[in-house]
């Protein structure tokens, strides 16, 4: 989906927390907290059906320490 140019275009490492609102699967984020020192984290916003994928993701990238995901009903999901 990205190939690194669109995170490598902008600094996010001034910020301490990222929201992704209608975040998917979480691949923008993800990458995003790849490439950003350990202070930065993250939340994926979606839809309940969506935030699975995008935990199962987070998880398969050994970021759960970094990143959560909401779904719209506002249930955190601790992975």
């Amino acid at each position: 989906m990205f190939r690194g140019n669109e995170t490598s275009m902008y600094d996010f490492s001034k910020f301490k927390h990222i929201v992704d609102v209608g975040g998917n699967d979480g691949t923008f984020l993800i990458e995003i907290l790849q490439n950003t020192p350990a202070h930065v984290h993250g939340t994926v916003f979606d839809l309940p059906n969506v935030v699975i994928k995008a935990d199962e993701n987070i998880a398969k990238h050994n970021l759960s320490d970094r990143c959560k995901t909401i779904d719209a009903t506002g249930t955190m999901r601790i992975v």
